[in-house]
């Protein structure tokens, strides 16, 4: 505890940090008092526990261009925050704002050891701290950190653990970097070992065993210092807890392989979840959708600015697979096709959405009548081998769903499906969109939104008759005439208020040629 301490106060001395806030204490002052209290009661705390990781130092470091955005408010609402979310919510901490570097960043100090004598954070604190650093950088709009180029490993040093001796730190660290991280390759093991300032070694040689030569590979692991310099001999790994030897170690990468082979395929169907309704998506609502689901999308471009690089990375483990890994129609090339500038959502899916909207309120129509008001509710109709399918009219080209098989429809329906088919959908007036929209709304039950696009249409003066419009009144005539009775506009059983053609105030009135409602 008092190395921490002294790191820290050593910091404000200097002029180089302050104590920003003291948590969970009888007076949560930052004076003199309130420092005391909060230096006791930790120390009080600690003492239940012989733990060597019994106290908790975090730094919590924010990038340069966030500097702006950030005062001594925000930090303090982060540094609570992320300690609520790692279960130190009741517990007294020190939080501290460091200015020696450039980047903000603040320091946090606290007692491992909860009023039940547990360790509140423990081996597996690492994810937990990353999702929730994760969720803090959405929270507040801040920069979105990912690992560093090429590392699919990132390190734990949040809890600081004092170790004895060389062989303990390594016996601590390897365990951790096949058991929990679940390494899955020697690469990624020396990846982990370096960052904590370890180093793995595999020797090859020959030697004299019994009087014959015999080929040998052996493990060594060291401690470098910050020059990469070896601090001194090396320990074999078969010296070790788990006798990391080489054998032994091909044996334990073969065990991870189902895990990692299971995270791959989450983010695959992740992936395949997310774009199903996209024809195209921007990259950065990509990034942003995933980012939700814990999964950093890492995009390399060249100098003519095309996409050669795709690499996901799963936020809760800190492993990081290229696209090709998670499948071969993530790979960049192929992913690059289905990337766009602006979002394309498929033609089926906008059908599909729309009709869920008004399917309730079309129950209860036999077929004839819900050929009828789904036409003049905006949806392209078709009507082949007993079968009908229906797309919306936003959609220009495709975009058909069925949703009826095997029926008959009667000769008035016929006819008006044929007239349908002479409304050019690719190109409709202003008029005839806000025709649609005020039916789907009554369709809908959306009152406000009938409202809004009644509004609308009642401003537009003597709009020109299209084709289209004169397609669109004969087709709204005809509906009028055959189911001014029983129409689903009349949910009320207000046969004025809720007739087709009441789209204005004059519902009542026969509408003519030139008119501006159909």
């Amino acid at each position: 505890m008092k190395p921490l301490l002294a790191y820290n106060d050593k910091k404000v001395s200097k002029g180089e940090a302050v104590l920003l806030s003291v948590e969970n204490t009888i007076t949560n002052s930052k004076g003199e008092n309130g420092y005391k209290n909060a230096v006791n009661r930790i120390l009080e705390l600690s003492t239940a526990s012989k733990r060597k990781d019994k106290f908790f130092h975090v730094s919590i470091n924010f990038p340069e261009q966030d500097k702006a955005k950030i005062d001594n408010h925000l930090l303090q609402k982060v540094a609570n925050d992320y300690m609520q979310k790692l279960g130190f919510d009741d517990m007294p901490y020190l939080i501290y704002k460091h200015d020696d570097t450039n980047h903000p960043h603040i320091h946090i100090v606290a007692c491992n050891i909860n009023e039940k004598k547990k360790a509140i954070v423990s081996s597996n604190d690492r994810i937990i701290s990353q999702k929730a650093t994760r969720e803090l950088e959405l929270k507040y709009d801040l920069t979105v950190i990912s690992s560093k180029k090429g590392e699919n490993i990132k390190p734990n040093k949040e809890t600081r653990v004092n170790f004895n001796s060389l062989r303990e730190e390594l016996n601590y660290h390897i365990k951790y970097a096949l058991n929990n991280y679940k390494v899955q390759n020697i690469g990624d093991l020396e990846k982990y070992l370096k960052i904590n300032n370890l180093e793995l070694q595999v020797l090859n040689g020959n030697k004299v065993i019994n009087g014959k030569e015999v080929n040998y590979h052996g493990v060594v692991f060291n401690r470098i210092d910050v020059d990469f310099k070896r601090s001194q001999k090396g320990i074999k790994a078969s010296s070790l807890n788990l006798k990391p030897t080489v054998e032994n170690l091909e044996k334990i990468f073969k065990r991870n392989e189902p895990y990692h082979k299971s995270k791959k395929a989450s983010i695959k169907n992740q992936l395949d979840y997310i774009l199903s309704p996209y024809d195209k998506i921007t990259m950065d609502q990509l990034k942003k959708v995933l980012l939700l689901r814990d999964i950093k999308l890492n995009d390399r471009y060249d100098s003519n600015n095309k996409l050669v690089g795709i690499s996901f990375e799963n936020l809760s483990t800190g492993y990081k697979y290229t696209g090709e890994q998670i499948s071969k129609k993530y790979t960049a090339k192929n992913l690059a096709d289905l990337i766009g500038e602006k979002i394309q959502i498929k033609p089926a899916v906008i059908t599909e959405m729309n009709y869920k909207k008004v399917q309730d309120n079309l129950e209860n129509l036999n077929i004839n009548q819900k050929i009828q008001t789904l036409i003049y509710s905006g949806f392209k109709v078709n009507y082949q081998n007993n079968q009908l399918s229906i797309s919306d009219y936003k959609n220009k080209t495709g975009g058909y769903i069925i949703i009826n098989d095997n029926i008959n429809i009667n000769t008035g329906t016929i006819e008006l499906y044929k007239q349908s088919k002479n409304i050019e959908f690719n190109n409709l007036s202003n008029v005839n969109i806000l025709q649609f929209e005020h039916s789907r709304a009554k369709l809908e039950g959306d009152t406000e939104k009938e409202e809004r696009v009644l509004n609308i249409l009642e401003k537009i003066q003597n709009p020109r008759e299209t084709d289209n419009t004169k397609e669109l009144r004969h087709i709204k005539e005809n509906l009028d005439d055959q189911f001014q009775d029983n129409y689903v506009y009349q949910i009320n059983n207000d046969d004025d208020s809720n007739k087709l053609s009441d789209i204005d105030k004059n519902a009542r009135k026969k509408r003519k040629p030139g008119s501006r409602n159909l």
